[in-house]
């Protein structure tokens, strides 16, 4: 025993419905449950998930209590798991999203999927941007070893924190093969419904945030829309837009000048429901001007979906050549020094894109194939072992 790790983790980003960095995590655990030579100890604060590769002995789930019953994020990262790691007698942590308590009591491995509220403050809540910047700048300058999801953000995150390049590696991420699993018909026709959906639709996934350009895409949906009238695009995720665009208003008023239900949106989906919207959706539009790397695109394009997106920050390199990208290859400008953004994905080009990726079968069936072939180039256990690689050199003994 003598020899075996023992590795504490954040687990809170796995806790209710799980964005990216929960998806994130969900996936390298799919594939730390093989291992013999560490154990993993995840620590929660308001509810222990049920995933099946938890059955794995490697696995230990704790909720850490709080305090007189005080519900406080601050209150779990900075007191309730460092004493956790303490009387487990763990020997490295894994934070996976962001931050780290201020005094560790051990090692730690930092994720940053990326730092746009370090890049671009003006996209953050003045709140959520004084937290982030403080506890993650602080988190990365003590960090053995900080761990991002593309070359890109590695950029950025030598430019902006001044690490070393040798205290950083790059992971990049992958599809989530959960999302090919096969839905039964009766099923698909429920859950499309559900959405809304009454025909061929374009789909956004994701978080409705600035930088991911909302009403560019629905304005741009609503030009091809014009010329293609069955057609509907579906938002999946809520309006956390700063400052604040309504975009639900701007949605009632595209469907109003269309005369019909074009535009609908669902604040989440669960990963069946993500399978059959993925899989039926005629093309994904994922416009953004600043991604640490983005998972979308690369789900549709292994689920056999064509992507439209920005030729911008880290989508290049992730998407290749097998996705069309609009708007010039850099990032939005900013007050902190990246490079800046001459022309963004206009409305007019997105529109003039939507409707090719509808019309011209050739092509999109072209894409469809490229987008499979790109998609396999990115795999879990990779990312996995990559992981794991970090984190045993950071907490062998």
């Amino acid at each position: 025993m003598d020899n075996i790790i023992k590795i504490g983790i954040d687990g809170r980003c796995l806790e209710g419905i799980r964005t990216g960095t929960g998806r994130y995590l969900a996936n390298l655990l799919k594939y730390f449950g093989e291992v013999t030579d560490a154990r993993f100890y995840l620590y929660f604060k308001h509810e222990i998930p049920t995933d099946a590769y938890f059955r794995e002995e490697i696995f230990t789930l704790r909720r850490l209590t709080p305090f007189w019953g005080i519900e406080s994020n601050a209150l779990f990262t900075h007191r309730l798991l460092p004493r956790a790691l303490k009387r487990d007698g763990i020997d490295l942590l894994f934070a996976p999203s962001y931050i780290a308590p201020r005094l560790v009591p051990v090692p730690f491995v930092l994720t940053l999927h990326d730092i746009s509220y370090e890049a671009h403050p003006e996209w953050t809540k003045p709140r959520d941007q004084a937290l982030l910047r403080r506890v993650s700048r602080h988190a990365a300058l003590r960090a053995k070893i900080i761990i991002t999801v593309s070359e890109f953000s590695k950029k950025e995150i030598i430019r902006l924190y001044g690490i070393p390049e040798d205290r950083i590696v790059v992971t990049h991420l992958a599809a989530d093969m959960d999302l090919g699993q096969p839905v039964v018909e009766a099923d698909e026709k429920e859950i499309l419904a559900k959405c809304g959906l009454v025909g061929d639709f374009v789909l956004s996934m994701g978080t409705l945030i600035n930088r991911r350009m909302p009403l560019e895409t629905l304005y741009g949906f609503a030009g091809a829309a014009k010329r293609i009238p069955t057609l509907q695009l579906l938002f999946v995720g809520s309006d956390r837009t700063w400052p604040a665009l309504d975009v639900s208003g701007h949605i009632d008023r595209v469907n109003a000048a269309l005369g019909r239900v074009a535009v609908v949106q669902v604040a989440s989906a669960n990963d069946r429901e993500l399978s059959v919207l993925y899989r039926k959706a005629k093309m994904l539009i994922w416009l953004s001007s600043y991604e640490g790397f983005g998972l979308p695109p690369i789900e549709a394009m292994a689920a056999g979906t064509p992507v439209l997106t920005s030729n911008t920050s880290s989508l290049p390199e992730v998407v290749g050549g097998a996705a069309v990208r609009i708007g010039h290859p850099a990032g939005a400008s900013s007050a902190t020094g990246g490079v800046e953004l001459d022309e963004g994905p206009t409305i007019g080009a997105v529109s003039d894109a939507i409707h090719r990726l509808f019309a011209d079968e050739p092509f999109r069936q072209w894409l469809i194939a490229k987008g499979k072939e790109r998609a396999a180039q990115f795999s879990w256990q990779k990312t996995a072992e990559a992981t794991l690689a970090v984190l045993r050199e950071c907490g062998g003994k």
